[in-house]
C-alpha cells in the first residue's frame, strides 16, 4: 500500500506539473492554439503519468475508503491521502467536465 501511495503523489505531481505547464504555455502564447509543442523524452514520461495518474488516484483513494470502511489501518501519512484526495477532484474535473 505504501508503494501506491508515492506512486500516486508521483503522479500527482506530474499532473499539477502539466497542467500548470499547459496554463503557462498558453498564457505567454496569448492563448494561440495553433502551435506546435516540443516534447523531449522527460516531458513523454510526464505526459504518460499526466493521463494515468486519474485512474492510479481513483484507484488509491478507493482502497483508502473501503479500508476506512472496514475500520482497516494503512502505515500512509496523513497528508498523502487529503493531498490526493483532493488533487482527485482536480483530475475529476479535468479529465470529464
Amino acid at each position: 500500500m505504501r508503494f501506491l501511495a508515492k506512486f500516486t503523489f508521483i503522479c500527482n505531481c506530474c499532473f499539477l506539473l502539466i497542467l500548470g505547464g499547459q496554463f503557462l504555455e498558453l498564457y505567454s502564447s496569448g492563448f494561440d492554439l495553433s502551435g506546435k509543442a516540443n516534447v523531449n523524452p522527460v516531458m513523454a514520461v510526464m505526459l504518460i503519468l499526466f493521463f494515468i495518474s486519474v485512474f492510479v488516484n481513483f484507484l488509491f483513494t478507493g482502497i483508502v475508503f473501503y479500508g476506512m470502511l472496514f475500520r482497516r489501518k494503512y502505515n500512509i501519512p496523513r497528508w498523502i491521502i487529503f493531498i490526493n484526495f483532493l488533487i482527485l477532484f482536480v483530475q475529476l474535473f479535468y479529465f470529464f467536465l
